[in-house]
């Protein structure tokens, strides 16, 4: 977190967290590594910047899939009662063995 990290000034950080609530979109580290030097920041800044910036990054893609894959799991409970075959064909012989007695 920018706002955490020693490496990174206090106005620094400020500005970031102005520039990241107004809507930036995900950009590379090397657009980022750019624009601090752009801005004037020197290189142990800059790249404390972009490290935040990368950890970020990581984080957002690890919670998504984490997000995603809880998502799918859920979603098995609910299709425990689809049927098994189209609509209108024949249980095998095999199924009809396997079916449990009403």
């Amino acid at each position: 977190n920018v706002s955490q990290d020693e490496r990174i000034s206090a106005e620094v950080s400020t500005q970031v967290g102005v520039a990241a609530g107004g809507g930036v979109d995900f950009v590379s580290a090397e657009q980022i590594a750019l624009a601090a030097q752009e801005a004037g920041l020197d290189d142990a800044e800059t790249a404390a910047l972009v490290d935040d910036y990368e950890q970020a990054q990581l984080f957002s893609l690890k919670a998504g899939l984490l997000a995603a894959a809880l998502l799918a799991m859920l979603s098995m409970a609910f299709t425990a009662d689809l049927p098994r075959r189209p609509p209108g064909m024949q249980a095998s012989p095999e199924e009809l063995e396997l079916s449990p007695e009403p």
